[in-house]
């Protein structure tokens, strides 16, 4: 019905038409808070378009949903269906107050092992709220004249989104929030940057910085494994992805960097990294790495190094 789309000219609010002018008001308000959370967190700078239909994609989709809508009870009302961060959390052995995105895709894709849209489906089934056919068959148009209604939020950040509104009447999903390009010029990256900055002006003016839900800090117990309901090898597994995240940030910045020059020079350019120096950097591990096989194997089976 309603899902966010990042292109090099800046976001887009995509909306179903007809779907939309059957969605009460508090609803309305609700889903756009979710939307505009996904843009605040920068949900869509993870997926591409092109693969937003992927299990991949779809999997991580489920996860954000799940920390999102923890801060929104009134979407989890809804009658079609919206992931259940409690049963999400429960699936993956997190406690949903320290539960992230990052963490909950990474546990999940590790305990499915070969991801296929059929893993997928059953995983949906058990996360997500039953849906509501009879109310869903019983709705009737909601007012959809004032800018007001259609957009239930504060001023500006009612501006922020009619600004990017695109309207659509396709039967395809609106729930997966992606990335895309509309012509040759820009750059998502700054695109995000730019719109970002304009949202979170935008909440400040209207007094609703808490109500956009965002990922968790890492002092708050997210990513330490403390205050979560891991087992040792899990907590081990979500520190090991969070290294080489970090590795694969700081160094691949500095190898894009030196290649750029490079190839102004017509030299040969850099690897993005070398072995030994990955394995100097998970080398904290105590005792010889044959202690951790299960731990790798399962980073080796949930995090894409390189994507960051």
């Amino acid at each position: 019905m309603i899902g966010v789309k990042l292109t090099n000219k800046g976001y887009r609010v995509v909306i179903n038409l007809e779907e939309w002018a059957l969605t009460p008001r508090e609803l309305r308000r609700a889903m756009l808070l979710h939307e505009l959370a996904h843009v605040i967190r920068g949900d869509c700078l993870r997926v591409k378009a092109e693969d937003a239909t992927s299990a991949d994609a779809l999997l991580f989709n489920v996860a954000a949903d799940a920390v999102i809508n923890r801060t929104l009870p009134s979407l989890c009302k809804a009658p079609f269906g919206v992931v259940n961060p409690e049963a999400l959390a429960t699936e993956v052995g997190l406690s949903p107050a320290t539960m992230t995105a990052a963490m909950a895709y990474t546990l999940m894709k590790n305990k499915l092992g070969e991801l296929d849209k059929d893993k997928l489906q059953g995983v949906l089934q058990r996360v997500c709220f039953p849906a509501d056919e009879a109310v869903m068959q019983a709705r009737e148009p909601q007012p959809m004249e004032d800018l007001a209604d259609i957009f239930p939020l504060p001023i500006h950040l009612r501006t922020w989104v009619a600004q990017r509104v695109q309207w659509t009447t396709s039967s395809e999903s609106m729930a997966q929030d992606v990335k895309g390009h509309e012509g040759d010029e820009g750059d998502t990256a700054v695109a995000h940057a730019k719109d970002t900055k304009e949202l979170k002006e935008a909440a400040k003016q209207d007094n609703m910085q808490d109500a956009l839900p965002q990922t968790p800090q890492r002092g708050s117990g997210a990513g330490n494994g403390k205050g979560s309901a891991w087992t040792p090898n899990q907590a081990k597994i979500v520190a090991l992805c969070e290294r080489v995240r970090d590795f694969v940030r700081v160094n691949g910045e500095a190898v894009r960097q030196r290649n750029r020059s490079y190839r102004r020079q017509g030299r040969w350019m850099l690897y993005p990294s070398r072995p030994y120096t990955l394995y100097t950097h998970l080398c904290p591990l105590p005792g010889p790495l044959r202690l951790h096989v299960s731990a790798l194997g399962g980073l080796g089976r949930c995090c894409k190094v390189g994507q960051g």
